[in-house]
């Protein structure tokens, strides 16, 4: 919280100094520092670039589903070297879940198969290069800075203090978040670990038919040893798969009767970081969609309607990833889409963030924008102005 409260003190002193300016413009200087949410998408990448190099890798990789690839390379000597290399990205960046902080689903070092589907997609972009992306936006942020402290010159001192150490707080922001983030995934890693070994202990006893089952425990039951019977754990099995099948409202009560500027910095910050737009869809105006915007940019790209990590394959390069809101173990797919849209979330939620650091365009809080867009259609996506227009019905026979 204190990171998205930087960022967004800095963005209001920004505007306030320089009237013309965006929020957008604000947050180009804060952009191009290296994290490791990154790191670990930069490590993936150069996976890719190897089995570029290895011509049996390259094949199963190109010609084998996701869960079969595994197997496939374990067959020969090539494919067992490159294993080997997977492996050892998995145990350096693979403690994450592909639902965040969600314990009853294996990690990637369990089950690596949304890895294995964005090494795939990463083949077919020869020419994408995630380093030269941030030698660019480095680029950009030292110029924007270099300018702004050039109009900055004659005014007084004060003001010049005050941006310098707003701006310091600030750039340190952006990465204090990811690598939050990135702790949170390994802490949730570990969380279940825990919990497995507590239902290995009880399946061997007898209590459990298999050891996932404990994730349906509450804790108070691990720890009087107490465990439900097989009828109220299907009831909770249920109970879960129903509930993960509503859309909760966004809102409980009724709207606080006072507008954010009176609440403090804190409550805008927060509302910055996931504010949906009031005005999400204006049909009449050649169907568009309204969001909040999030990465400068304008790009146009099939939609590719993205529920779950499970569906990481079906993105394509040159799609447009279209979802309700993205977690940290998403961000691989950012390396893929030519930009992203989403339900939920502000210009400095997590996806807002991450989309800067890639480069791409991205709307996000439109509200209902993967009800509005459908799966294949067209759109061309303005991340500067937070709109998205529907260019064209999906073609018939498009992927779902």
């Amino acid at each position: 919280f204190p990171a998205i409260v930087a960022m967004s003190m800095f963005e209001e002193f920004y505007c306030e100094l320089f009237p013309a300016a965006t929020a957008l413009d604000a947050l180009r200087l804060l952009q191009g520092f290296d994290n490791q949410t990154l790191r670990g998408d930069r490590a993936l990448w150069q996976l890719s670039r190897l089995a570029l190099t290895l011509p049996a890798v390259e094949e199963i990789l190109r010609t084998h589903e996701p869960e079969a690839v595994m197997s496939a390379l374990a067959q020969s000597d090539e494919g067992r070297d490159f294993l080997d290399e997977f492996e050892a990205y998995l145990q350096q960046y693979g403690r994450r879940l592909n639902t965040f902080a969600q314990l009853s689903e294996p990690s990637w070092l369990e089950a690596p198969v949304t890895a294995v589907a964005c090494l795939q997609t990463y083949l077919t972009q020869p020419d994408s290069n995630p380093e030269v992306v941030q030698g660019r936006l480095v680029v950009e942020r030292e110029q924007a800075l270099a300018e702004a402290r050039r109009q900055l010159a004659g005014r007084p001192a004060a003001v010049i203090s005050r941006f310098e150490s707003l701006l310091a707080a600030a750039q340190q922001a952006p990465g204090i978040k990811e690598d939050n983030h990135w702790i949170l995934q390994e802490f949730f890693y570990q969380m279940r670990r825990l919990g497995l070994a507590l239902g290995d202990r009880l399946q061997r006893a007898g209590d459990l038919p298999a050891a996932e089952d404990v994730f349906y425990l509450t804790a108070e039951e691990l720890l009087a040893g107490t465990v439900p019977d097989s009828s109220e754990r299907r009831r909770r099995q249920a109970a879960r798969l129903r509930f993960s099948q509503v859309t909760p409202p966004p809102m409980l009560g009724t709207t606080p009767p006072v507008s954010p500027i009176d609440m403090g910095p804190f409550f805008r910050a927060i509302q910055k970081a996931d504010a949906p737009s009031k005005n999400p869809v204006e049909a009449e105006k050649a169907q568009v969609v309204r969001g909040q915007a999030a990465s400068a940019g304008v790009t146009r790209g099939a939609a590719r309607i993205i529920s779950s990590l499970a569906e990481a394959s079906k993105l394509q390069p040159g799609e447009v990833l279209v979802t309700k809101a993205t977690t940290p173990p998403w961000t691989p797919l950012f390396g893929v889409a030519t930009a992203v849209v989403t339900d939920a979330g502000g210009v400095l939620s997590h996806c807002a963030v991450v989309a800067r650091e890639y480069g791409i365009p991205a709307v996000v809080g439109t509200n209902n924008g993967t009800q509005v867009i459908r799966d294949g259609q067209m759109l061309e996506v303005n991340g500067s102005a937070g709109t998205v227009r529907l260019m064209s019905e999906p073609e018939s026979g498009a992927r779902r």
